[in-house]
């Protein structure tokens, strides 16, 4: 057995064969020097090399078992490389001993560890200490001529320690022995050896022991390659270990073409726990590049310690690939070698193949093509909007007997992941210009009321400054229809850098395919994972938007009898229900135009009536109080404006007039005439008068004038089309009609027009009275707003495309889409505990935002043209927070013409698609417990609440509008929708800790629905993998008869092997899952990451 300690500098910690592991401060990672462990403490201090003038100051901590090294040094039965009494220099303490002296100590020497006891004589006391021989030299001490010494130099240290012996020939003795006694001597021994046996026979017959990593790593050629041919590996009479217990085996596999002389990894399994029989799930992949002549090594390991993964080799298998495909059935049986060639069990291969062609051995044959089909399979249709796919596959055992599941997990990135946010920027910039123009239209007003104007002009110009700063930077990484090398997600590393604020964080669709190859056809689990929607760059000291807009709300004075509703949330409601009603008269217009050009008279009186009707309901809501005192309160602010300037005016003009002589004003009377006469013709329509006096007038019409003008534009075309229909005995002379009736609909549109800007006008003067004291925090809102609303768009956006590119097939579902629109489900795993409070608060109102945006499907000729678009509308934000500043967006997903020409009509047409969310959140880590125990959830439960509502709702109208979702089930009641609103409301309303349950029962339902599903945490990392996998697994057992005895097994395998350890290498560059042993415990037994797949990142 081998004692030596491993010290090695791309190493985080030292570890030996034996199990144990000397870490190294995690605080720290200068190489260690000087390597000396005392016995009398539990902790020994390693002095840094690269300080050597204050290498008492400087220290590292080196954790060792002090029981097991002294156990390992009292052995008598255990051959020593080396042991005897020499001496060592020691420092004397005492009264009347100080400096230093040589003491005789016997020592022992076991690998690269010197141990060394109090006294001369061995004893079975512990020994005083040990000195790890590792970056050292031993050196002749001349120093002293009685004695025969040496020393040990270590790097960095300029204290040797010195030793002696009594006679020249034990000197050299101890020298030479100590000279090989290190662990980097041995690596450079057996490095020499193979080179010779590479030498001699072409080839390394050793294989290569795993590294520290080597259980993370993955293999370069296959996270994005479809494999030629797949294995899955079973073994069966494993050893147990040195306690008796069944082994945790692990497979190595490499590879080797001829000529090649050096084995490649290829791929490794993951990690099965105590089992002499193991069934490994993940399968391995051989790409395009290997050949029938490939010869493939099995190494099977035991993992001693899964942290540290310190392992020892079990056995080892070779074969070629030849032997493996030409088999009828391409399994294989073949018994494991042990190291030291005794059996140690066996293991079989079964193969898929994939490309016949690689069973042909002309090297000709058609990768390419082939490696072009199945790229496919991973991605489909979907390659064209998400890209950098890391895929793995597993297979796994169902409870029918001799069927498999074939599942591979594909994890990719969204191509539009800048692109939108910069589009969603650019028309904030539009809508702030809009908002200046507004406040500029607005007029002359009062003092106390223009300061307030101009002060808010000078806020949203500075905000337009800051989203145009962001537009920079955000075209240098938004490359319309071209796709970079460079990763297009933000990492989480990043989330709080105001570079890329608006881009959300984290962001990649996470899919599980099932694929049937006996039929090759596939079935498609989809879901997006992201970090939370938040303005993490804006901190969190004043709490989330959610704290914020209720604190703005309550000092807002209520409507009477409308409850919470302030005037403003009134009028929100008001200027959507007039742009919807705009909308409809114009089309009223234009189909009176159509038929006035291709129907009959019955047709156009009927087409006039709903003109009419329509017409007549909006000027009833323009009659609306808050529209009439609005305006009204506008009309007088420009009057008293305009009588302050007059008053100004005149003052300025008595006191010019009252130095001018009496004879001047003669001589000027008759340019005073003439210039008199111009200002009537110039001026005339800005002035009135009172009675008394001359004051200027608003050069707008009043309110009520307004909406007579519409009504009367009405009347004037019911007029003309009477009369065109009463003109009977004429025949029908449709051109005319035409011609007469356009130019009154063209006025009537204008004046619904006219109407439609003075309702803005005047609530936009409604807006400057109530948030007068309220400027600067209302910046702060809209930005921080616009920066989660930018992440809940874009990630919708991604969540939306997915699903309408995977059911283009699905007539159901886009019958849905237009009938009661798609239903957003977003699980939170956030914690209701500081910072994370904000976090829920922000992402609450951006989740609630997103009900305003609409979807709309368009038709693309060409692949560069896929890209989605932003669009804004006439309506404004309506829901708990309205916000006239933002107005709804439509977001248009692009369609190539076949896959365009397969939805229904209505969709075709242009039909909007509405947004229904529901958001669901659950703490689950010890924050949350802080949480639960010590603080509040009363934010979470409402929440919950609140997304209860709307999944119920979204439910009643799909139940309405489709029929019953469950109509091709059976009579049992588990499992329906119905069943799964009545566990999702008792678990909202019941009071236990840490319900995952209604996640569970959440993200049930809406599969059911054909609703798209989000999962988030802080970051989209570490959490949201362990729910990701988690519902993968609950799916395959649900929906697919996944074995019940594989069900932890396969929930370990995603999580170790699967592609969510790829993401957090991906946003930290470890793959190791962020958390620690004392979070593990408090969180959900179901969540917890296996062992040694995490660790502080």
């Amino acid at each position: 057995m081998c004692w030596r300690v491993a010290v090695d500098q791309s190493e985080s910690t030292l570890q030996r064969s034996s199990g144990y592991s000397f870490q190294r401060c995690r605080e720290c990672s200068i190489e260690v020097g000087r390597q000396c462990l005392h016995f009398s403490s539990p902790h020994v201090a390693l002095l840094h090399p690269s300080q050597p003038d204050s290498l008492a100051l400087t220290k590292t901590i080196m954790r060792f078992n002090s029981k097991a090294l002294a156990s390992l040094s009292l052995q008598t039965n255990t051959k020593f490389d080396k042991e005897g009494i020499v001496w060592m220099k020691d420092k004397q303490d005492g009264l009347f001993k100080k400096g230093e002296a040589f003491v005789e100590r016997f020592c022992r020497l076991k690998g690269n560890m010197l141990f060394y006891f109090k006294s001369k004589e061995f004893t079975n006391t512990d020994p005083l200490g040990v000195l790890i021989i590792e970056r050292c030299t031993v050196e002749l001490d001349t120093d002293d001529d009685n004695l025969h010494g040496f020393m040990l130099v270590y790097e960095g240290d300029e204290n040797p320690v010195h030793f002696a012996t009594r006679t020249e020939e034990q000197r050299d003795q101890w020298i030479q022995t100590l000279h090989i006694a290190s662990y980097e001597c041995l690596k450079m021994q057996l490095q020499s050896l193979r080179e010779q046996l590479v030498s001699k026979t072409g080839h390394d017959p050793l294989d290569r022991m795993p590294q520290q990593d080597t259980c993370s790593t993955n293999p370069p050629d296959l996270s994005g390659e479809e494999p030629c041919v797949e294995i899955c590996i079973a073994a069966k009479d494993l050893p147990n270990d040195r306690t008796g217990q069944p082994p945790n085996p692990f497979v190595m596999i490499t590879t080797i073409t001829p000529p090649q002389q050096t084995w490649t990894l290829n791929s490794h399994t993951e990690i099965i726990e105590r089992s002499n029989d193991p069934q490994f799930l993940k399968t391995i992949g051989f790409g395009t590049n290997i050949k029938l002549k490939t010869r493939v090594k099995f190494t099977v390991y035991h993992v001693n310690e899964r942290m540290t993964n310190t392992m020892s080799q079990l056995g080892y298998v070779m074969f070629d690939l030849k032997s493996l495909l030409a088999k009828p059935d391409k399994k294989l049986h073949l018994p494991l070698m042990s190291p030291d060639s005794s059996p140690a069990g066996q293991i079989q291969i079964t193969a898929w193949v994939h490309d016949e062609s690689i069973l042909i051995e002309d090297n000709s044959r058609g990768s390419v093509s082939y490696g072009e089909k199945l790229q496919n399979r991973g991605l489909g249709n979907l390659k064209i909007m998400f890209f950098n796919p890391i895929k793995k596959t597993f297979r796994f055992d169902t409870n029918k007997a001799r069927m498999q599941l074939f599942v591979q997990e594909v994890m990719a990135e969204f191509k539009w992941n800048y692109t939108l946010p910069l589009q969603l920027l650019k028309l904030f910039i539009e809508e702030e210009r809009e908002r200046i123009n507004m406040l500029q239209d607005l007029g002359e007003l009062p003092i106390t009321l223009e300061s307030q104007q101009q002060a808010w002009i000078l806020a949203i110009a500075i905000s337009t400054g800051l989203y145009t700063e962001a537009v920079d930077q955000l075209v240098c990484r938004a490359i319309p229809g071209e796709v970079t090398a460079e990763s297009l997600f933000k990492a989480s590393s990043i989330k709080a850098d105001k570079e890329y604020e608006f881009v959300p964080i984290n962001l990649h669709l996470q899919r599980m395919q099932l694929i049937d190859e006996n039929t090759n056809t596939t079935c498609c689990y989809d879901c997006i994972t992201h970090g939370s929607l938040a303005a993490f760059s804006q901190k969190f000291k004043s709490g989330g938007l959610l704290r914020i807009l209720e604190d703005l709300r309550e000092t807002r004075a209520p409507e009477g009898c409308h409850g919470k509703q302030s005037k403003l949330d009134r009028a929100c409601h008001l200027l959507n229900c007039l742009a919807s009603l705009k909308h409809a008269v114009h089309f009223r217009c234009s189909r009176l135009c159509r038929v006035a050009m291709q129907g009959t008279a019955a047709e156009l009186k009927e087409a006039m009536e709903q003109l009419n009707l329509q017409v007549k309901e909006l000027v009833k809501l323009c009659d609306n109080p808050i529209f009439n005192e609005a305006s009204a309160q506008h009309m007088r602010a420009r009057t008293e404006a305009s009588n302050a300037a007059m008053a100004l005016q005149m003052s300025s003009q008595n006191q010019l007039s009252a130095t001018a002589t009496s004879s001047n004003l003669l001589q000027a009377e008759p340019t005073a005439a003439s210039n008199s006469d111009d200002a009537k013709g110039t001026d005339s329509n800005n002035w009135r008068w009172t009675g008394s006096n001359f004051v200027r007038s608003p050069t707008m019409e009043p309110w009520d004038m307004s909406c007579v003008n519409t009504e009367a534009a009405t009347m004037c075309l019911m007029s003309l089309v009477d009369d065109l229909i009463q003109n009977k005995n004429n025949p029908m002379d449709i051109p005319k009609w035409l011609s007469e009736i356009s130019p009154r609909v063209i006025e009537l549109q204008k004046f619904i027009e006219i109407l439609f800007k003075r309702a803005n006008l005047s609530l936009t003067f409604l807006l400057l009275l109530e948030n007068r004291e309220h400027v600067p925090l209302l910046q702060t809102i809209k930005y921080r707003r616009d920066i989660s609303f930018s992440h809940a768009v874009t990630v919708a956006t991604a969540g939306f495309i997915s699903k309408i590119y995977e059911n283009l097939e699905n007539a159901q579902f886009l019958e849905q889409l237009y009938k009661v629109g798609v239903l957003l489900h977003f699980e939170g795993l956030v914690s209701c505990h500081a910072e994370e409070m904000g976090i829920i608060e922000d992402m609450s109102v951006a989740v609630e935002d997103l009900a305003s945006i609409k979807f709309k499907l368009t038709r693309k000729d060409e692949i560069q043209e896929l890209q989605p678009s932003l669009q804004l509308t006439d309506f404004v934000k309506e829901g708990r927070y309205p916000d006239m500043n933002r107005h709804s967006v439509v977001v248009c997903i692009p369609l190539l013409s076949h896959m365009f020409d397969k939805l229904p009509s209505k969709l075709q047409s242009g039909h909007h698609i509405n947004v229904s969310t529901s958001y669901f959140n659950v703490g689950i880590n010890e924050l949350a417990t802080l949480a639960e125990k010590f603080g509040s959830t009363a934010l979470q439960d409402d929440i919950n609440k609140m997304g209860f509502k709307k999944m119920n709702d979204y439910f009643e109208a799909y139940s309405k509008a489709c029929g019953d979702p469950d109509s091709d089930l059976s009579g049992t009641v588990a499992g329906r929708t119905t069943e799964l609103i009545r566990q999702l409301q008792y678990n909202v309303l019941s009071k236990k800790s840490k319900n995952v349950d209604i996640l569970h029962i959440s993200s049930e339902i809406t599969r059911k629905l054909n609703g798209v599903r989000f999962i988030c945490c802080k970051s989209g990392k570490d959490r949201t993998s362990m729910s990701a996998t988690l519902e993968q697994v609950q799916l395959l057992q649900r929906e697919h008869n996944l074995a019940p005895h594989v069900f932890m097994q396969a929930l370990d395998c995603f999580r170790s092997e699967g592609t969510r350890r790829e993401n957090t290498l991906k946003n930290v560059g470890v793959r190791k899952y962020n958390f620690n042993s004392l979070q593990m415990l408090s969180i959900p037994r179901l969540y917890r990451a296996p062992r040694g797949t995490y660790g502080n990142t």
